[in-house]
């Protein structure tokens, strides 16, 4: 199957083939042992660190990253 070239988005050029080293695609997996005020702290600390950011404006400089945090319990706590 032959590569497809890239779509333009309304008003958005064209982008380059994936190259995802170059864009510092990122996926980071963790368990972790949390009652549930550390995983309301952690919470908070996220929020934190992420809300400033969602102010920023388009310019040249900046990409568009896609960053999904989850979080969901694995396992009960230990008896």
């Amino acid at each position: 199957m032959k590569p497809q070239p890239p779509r333009a988005s309304a008003g958005r050029p064209r982008r380059a083939a994936p190259a995802p080293v170059a864009d510092r695609v990122g996926y980071r997996q963790h368990t972790l042992w949390l009652s549930p005020e550390e995983l309301d702290e952690l919470i908070g600390d996220l929020r934190a660190a992420i809300m400033p950011r969602l102010a920023n404006r388009p310019s040249p400089e900046r990409a568009q990253y896609l960053l999904s945090p989850i979080q969901f319990p694995l396992e009960a706590p230990p008896q």
